[in-house]
This record gives C-alpha cells, sequence and structure tokens, in this order.
C-alpha cells in the first residue's frame, strides 16, 4: 500500500488563495425574460400564409457579493448574443453599470430590451410549413474593480466564453441592434468567429 506523503499532499493545497477568492467573489446569476410578444394579422401570400411573432426581451441579472475583502464599488458589463437562421450571431444588447453591492445583499440589474422576430408559413397542399427565427445564443457578465481586475464572471453556456471575453475586454461599447430599424446602429461587425 502506498501512503501519501506530506510535503505532497501539501503541494496540492498550496493554492493562491487570493486568486480563488477573487474570481469567486461574487454570485451572479441571470435569466432572459419576454417582456412582451405580438403576433401579427395572417398575410395570405399565393399558396401559403405567413404570421410575424415578435417579442422584447430582456437580461435580469442578480448580483451577490460574498467576499468581504473585496471592495464594495464594482463595475457590471454584459452582453446578449443572438443567432439567426442561418446561424450567424449579433449583439442583441450590451452594456455596463457601476453598483455598489454590500455582502450578501442582491443588486438586481435588468438590460436594454432586445427584439427576437419569427415568422411562420403555412403552405397549402404538399407546400409544407415552417418557420424562420432567431434565437438568444448566450449571455456573459463580467465583474470588475476599479482597476479593471476581473472579480467574477459567467457565460452562459459555458461553451460562449472565449467568443465573448474578447467583446468584453474592448474599451469602445458595441452598439446593439436599433429596435425601431432593424439595422446596426454601428456597422461594426463581430469577429468572424462569432459569425
Amino acid at each position: 500500500m502506498k501512503r501519501i506523503t506530506v510535503p505532497l499532499l501539501l503541494s496540492f493545497l498550496s493554492l493562491d488563495l487570493t486568486a480563488s477568492a477573487q474570481t469567486n467573489a461574487f454570485q451572479i446569476s441571470g435569466s432572459i425574460k419576454t417582456q412582451s410578444r405580438e403576433k401579427s394579422d395572417s398575410q395570405q401570400l399565393p399558396r401559403a400564409s405567413t404570421k410575424l411573432i415578435t417579442e422584447q426581451k430582456v437580461l435580469e441579472l442578480s448580483i451577490r457579493r460574498t467576499n468581504p475583502t473585496v471592495g464594495e464599488h464594482t463595475k457590471v458589463e454584459w452582453v446578449v448574443l443572438l443567432e439567426d437562421m442561418r446561424g450567424a450571431t449579433r449583439v442583441g444588447t450590451s452594456g455596463s453599470q457601476q453598483i455598489h453591492s454590500n455582502v450578501g445583499v442582491p443588486v438586481e440589474i435588468v438590460s436594454d430590451p432586445f427584439t427576437l422576430k419569427e415568422r411562420t408559413f403555412n403552405g397549402e397542399g404538399n407546400r409544407g410549413n415552417g418557420s424562420v427565427e432567431q434565437s438568444v445564443k448566450g449571455y456573459a457578465v463580467r465583474i470588475t474593480d476599479a482597476s479593471g481586475q476581473e472579480l467574477g464572471s459567467k457565460f452562459q453556456p459555458a461553451s460562449i466564453e472565449k467568443d465573448v471575453r474578447s467583446l468584453l475586454s474592448k474599451e469602445a461599447e458595441i452598439k446593439p441592434v436599433n429596435p425601431n430599424q432593424g439595422e446596426n446602429v454601428n456597422p461594426r461587425r463581430l469577429p468572424r468567429r462569432l459569425r
């Protein structure tokens, strides 16, 4: 029988506790909520009909400071990514807010609304039915202190972390799609790997 020696055990336990404490300094939870949903009247086309469904959604965040050694004044940044029917990714909404958080007391943040559209088709006879829609690909949240050091983050789903980190690290704010026009306010495009 092999025994684990004390130096080997201590080497596993000698973690950088300050770095570990900093990255787990906040408990972050978020959810995408629907504010409104509108269905258009059915539009008749030759041999088919179509309907447009428009949803206004927001990202609701709850942030709770869990580490008393971390400062009370922090900056929260977020981004919501949307995916269209072709698989292209775009920013639905993004933003940042300075917050003051006491230990154990949640701070609630609600993003600006963003729009998702779905068009359904009902064909006559054997023409077929279907839909073309946009969906939420995911969201990311990052909390930093005054010096820019990251104190906490959440990526939902975790698979978007690599792509979103490059967006969140940029100093310039990414302009979301203008819901009134359906056009990008800022014509800058996402990096190729995010399309």
